[in-house]
This record gives C-alpha cells, structure tokens and sequence, in this order.
C-alpha cells in the first residue's frame, strides 16, 4: 500500500503515474495472478485518482497538446490546481522544446491511460465514503465535465474515443446511483444535463471539426437510453430537479441537434437523429407517470416526433425521396418551441453561409468552403463502435 501511497502523491516523478495506472488496469482487464492485489484496496483512493486525473488534464491542455474551445465553466473553475498540484513543468529544461515535446507526449499517454481506467472500473473514481452529499456530486461533476472537455480535439482523436466510452460507462444506470447516493435524482439532472448540453454545443458550434459526427450521434442516442433506464427506476420521483435552467437549456440544444442533422447528406446521420426523437419521447412517457406533468406539456410536439421515430425504420430510399417525407412530417409541428426556433435559425444561417461562399467560389479557398459546408463534409469516418 506504501507503493501505490507514492505513486498517487501528485508531487512524485510521472513516471510513476504511468506505472501505477498501467499496473491498476492490467489488474483489471487481465487474468488474476495469486499475488496481485485486490483493485477494492484502491476504492478509498478516489480523491487521489481524481486529483491526478484533473493534474494531467491541466498539465495536457496548458501545454497545448490539445485544445478544447468549449470546456465548461465548472471544469475550468476545477482545473485551476496550481497551488494544489504543484508546477507541472518542473524539471523540465527551460529553453528545450524537444524536451517539452517529449514531456507534452507522455503527459497525453498517461492521460490516454487514465481515462481507459476510468472506463475499466469507474469505481475507482466515483467512491466518495465519507464525504456530503454536495461534496460527492461536486467530485462527480469534476469528473464527468473533465472526460466532457476531451471530446472532440481533432489531434487526439484516441482520447476522445475512450472519453466517450467512459462517459458511456459512467451513465450506466447503476453508475449513475454512484454519482452522489445521497441525492441521485438531483445529481443526475445537474451532471448529465451538463454532459448533454456540452454535447449539443460541440455538434451544432463545430460542425466543421467533427468528422465522425454519424458515430458521435449514435453516441449520443445510447447515453439518452441510458439516461431513460435510469429514470424508469425512479419513476415516481423523477421530475425532482429536472426543473434547473441548464436542464431546460439542455433539453433545448438536443432537440435543436436532432432537428439540425435531419439536413445532413450522410443518410445513416438522418436516421440516428430521427430514431433519437423516440428517446424525447420516452424520457416525457416515463417523467409524466407522475401526474405532475403530461408528456405533451414537457415535449409540446410529442406526437410528431413519435412519427419522425418511426418513420426512420420505414424510409423510403434515396436522399430526394427521404428528404420529402421528412419535411411532410415537419409540416405537422403546431408548436413553434425554442428548440424548433432555433433550429430553423441554425439551418438558415448554415444555408446563408454556404451561400455566399458558393457565389464567390473559386475568390474562397478551398478550407474557407469546407467550413462553411458543414453537412456537405463527409470524410474518412473511423468505423463506429458505438452501434
């Protein structure tokens, strides 16, 4: 136990990071040999994984290895670690940019192997014994908008794929209990809107950044399946906190996403956003069971979704075909909500730009284009693992 003492203490050598976190992960993933330690003898050390996860998220994005132009308030308010953590430069050569380099890359690693422990066995990172309910959701939150600001840097693309598995794992519905077991119906309305708001910015903000946008919806669709098993086991309670302005603001920007993408020239796009109105519509069935709300109050445009829900198994094919019985079922929305507001906004703003940059081609470059195009990009997807 004096070994992994060492090994935690932010002030010791990275190295002895790296070994400690690849050491705990071959623990779990591998075969049991007699001799191995029990990783339950690490439960109590949360505080001290999450310390060094946030020193090496800190140390990785001030070092520019990376970049996230939406990390969240809350995050940056928590990454402020200086005087906690220590100089993360310390001991390296001033004036030495192959050193730097060197030290940027093995920061990003270790970082890299930390979020694969926190998908192996979110445990390590969620036991808070001993600590009040405020304390526990405030750790998770720390937690959860640090994996958050992973998504999607374009240059760690490894990163950010084991960032969503481990967001994935944590929305678990027996994780999402571990959250702050004290309050879990509060918590969870407070973190995951957050994950999901932060989600929404990223894909309709930076469209023309994310390549692999088809397989961060589906992504996405999984955590709202997550989200509804959750709920369902807390049905009678589960408009408790749901009631915060970030949860409104969030189930806004969602809509708004699914509505956006309906335009997109990938069709396996199109219809991951339609089959996601289902799960908008599941998420009211469950909360109005209460009989505190109706499910048409808290999605006024619930019967249209359910046909853009179904219709995405019944479509016909080709994009000219697809596009026409979509906008037909547009037609039905009677009720002008903000998230529907916003997404003719952002669909005409995303035309306008195209526009212009069309009219004047070839005077644009060629990049100017590409950014203004965003559902007219379709690259080179890496295979999903998220169907």
């Amino acid at each position: 136990m004096f070994f992994f003492q060492i090994c935690l203490n932010t002030q010791s050598p990275a190295i002895y990071h790296q070994v400690l976190v690849c050491s705990i992960h071959r623990i779990i993933t591998q075969k049991r040999l007699p001799w191995w330690p029990e990783v339950k003898m690490l439960y109590p050390k949360s505080n001290e994984l999450r310390d060094l996860f946030i020193k090496t998220l800190n140390y990785v994005m001030q070092s520019g290895c990376m970049v996230s132009a939406h990390t969240p308030l809350k995050l940056i308010q928590s990454l402020n670690l200086k005087e906690r953590v220590g100089n993360p430069l310390k001991g390296v050569a001033k004036g030495s940019s192959s050193s730097s380099t060197d030290e940027g890359g093995f920061h990003k690693h270790l970082l890299l192997c930390i979020v694969r422990l926190i998908n192996a066995d979110p445990l390590l990172m969620l036991n808070n014994q001993g600590k009040a309910g405020h304390e526990m959701q405030s750790s998770t939150l720390e937690l959860i908008n640090g994996l958050v600001s992973l998504l999607h840097p374009p240059s760690v693309t490894d990163v950010a794929m084991e960032a969503m598995d481990a967001l994935l794992t944590l929305h678990h519905p027996d994780k999402i209990e571990m959250w702050n077991p004290e309050s879990p119906i509060n918590t969870f309305w407070d973190v995951s809107s957050q994950v999901l708001y932060s989600m929404s910015q990223k894909l309709t903000s930076k469209q023309h950044l994310i390549v692999n946008y088809t397989d961060i919806l589906k992504w996405l669709r999984k955590i709202l399946e997550c989200r509804n098993q959750f709920l369902k086991r807390h049905k009678d309670c589960a408009n408790v906190g749901s009631q915060i302005p970030l949860c409104k603001q969030a189930h806004l920007k969602l809509e708004g996403v699914f509505f956006l993408y309906l335009w997109s020239i990938d069709p396996e796009a199109v219809l991951v956003a339609m089959s996601c109105f289902s799960l908008l519509c599941e998420e009211s069935d469950i909360r109005a069971g209460t009989d505190e709300f109706s499910a048409s109050y808290l999605l006024p445009n619930y019967h249209v979704y359910e046909e853009l829900a179904q219709a995405s198994t019944m479509l016909p094919t080709g994009r000219a075909a697809m596009q026409k019985k979509i906008m037909a079922l547009l037609r039905k929305i009677d009720t002008c909500t903000q998230g529907v507001r916003q997404s003719w906004d952002d669909t005409y703003h995303i035309w306008d730009s195209t526009t212009v940059a069309l009219l004047h081609f070839p005077k644009y470059k060629v990049e100017d284009l590409q950014q203004t195009d965003a559902f007219h990009r379709i690259g080179k997807r890496r295979a999903s693992h998220h169907r």
